[in-house]
């Protein structure tokens, strides 16, 4: 093409020139070539007539309908990788600035932003602390000797009940609620021995970590000391006049109540380490005769248990409706272009 266009170099031109006079394979594409760019020269466009109606938009084929299909398929599942990754390191370092900010885990030296406070603060390890409790629900045959056991249990182990409730109806069998705090380390032994008054029902164990309220107690306490340490120097100095002093004393006075008040919260967070609460709920054994019920109360009980199951399961669709419905929408509007085209993909196919 470039011979026949006449775009080579003269030694070029001739050295083809030369091959073309000895080959005749090439000389009978040279007049292929000739012969097309004769016909491209000849060819004119037809002007169609502003009467005629505009010529219909061809169909998509398949080939260019599933080419489009894949290209949107490939960008929704690149855009979810993305945001998968990008709220993925969110979530991590949000979980990584709270245990930061318990100081938990990080031994690290941090500085503030602020010029003044440039001063390098090093986090310290601190455990946590945890508030234990227990759950109990046991079932005896001789109530009055159970309820002995426990109050012996309880005071072997040093412990107390905080309050208990007896219910004794006539003609019915006897129940106690109780709320036994028994120190912290002894909670395992207490609540196995506890659990062989009976049969037990039901058992629950809790540990709520009170971390966060003791490092804000010791931090309101100690700013509170320091506060009235000041005051009193400044108190001494008796610097000002008498109003000033007097405002300097009630000052005093204010400090001092909200040191006591941060005082009595430090020690109500003391025993909670110190004792775990166990709620103790002990049954008696019921003892009557078995009864066959009647054709009406097993319609009647199945009527209620109908009306149950219906409310429960209304409940949890209207549940997963609220937790997960904004979610559906909204995925349901990502893939409905995608599915469009796959199916228009699928019916010319056809």
């Amino acid at each position: 093409m470039a011979y026949l266009d006449g775009e080579l170099l003269p030694a070029r031109a001739g050295m083809a020139g030369e091959h073309l006079k000895q080959c005749g394979e090439c000389r009978t594409l040279r007049a292929e070539l000739e012969s097309v760019s004769g016909q491209m020269r000849e060819w004119e466009v037809e002007v169609p007539s502003f009467s005629a109606p505009y010529p219909r938009k061809p169909a998509k084929t398949v080939k260019t309908a599933n080419r489009q299909a894949i290209l949107v398929f490939a960008a929704l599942v690149i855009m979810g990788v993305v945001g998968i990754s990008f709220f993925g390191s969110r979530s991590y370092k949000l979980q990584s600035s709270k245990l930061q900010s318990r100081g938990i885990v990080l031994q690290d030296y941090r500085s503030f932003a602020d010029p003044r406070l440039a001063v390098p603060v090093k986090i310290q390890k601190r455990a946590p602390m945890l508030v234990h409790g227990a759950g109990l629900t046991i079932v005896c045959k001789d109530f009055g000797r159970a309820r002995a056991a426990m109050d012996n249990i309880v005071a072997e182990h040093h412990g107390y009940v905080a309050q208990m409730q007896v219910n004794a109806p006539a003609g019915e069998s006897r129940s106690l609620t109780a709320t036994v705090n028994t120190p912290a380390a002894d909670l395992d032994h207490t609540v196995e021995e506890l659990k062989a008054l009976g049969r037990v029902q039901s058992e629950a164990r809790t540990a709520t970590e009170v971390t966060d309220e003791v490092v804000d107690v010791d931090a309101r306490l100690a700013n509170a000391r320091n506060a009235e340490q000041r005051l009193n120097e400044l108190l001494r100095q008796r610097t000002g006049s008498v109003s000033d002093v007097l405002a300097v004393e009630n000052q005093i006075d204010d400090t001092r109540g909200t040191i006591e008040k941060l005082v009595a919260e430090k020690e109500a967070l003391s025993d909670r380490l110190a004792f775990s609460a166990i709620v103790l709920q002990l049954n008696e054994e019921e003892h009557k005769p078995a009864a066959n019920p009647s054709v009406v109360s097993k319609l009647g009980d199945a009527a209620v248990r109908g009306y149950e199951n219906l409310v429960g399961a209304s409940a949890a669709i209207l549940a997963f409706l609220l937790a997960y419905g904004p979610a559906l929408v909204l995925w349901s509007l990502i893939l409905f272009f995608p599915a469009r085209f796959v199916w228009r993909a699928i019916q010319v196919r056809r």
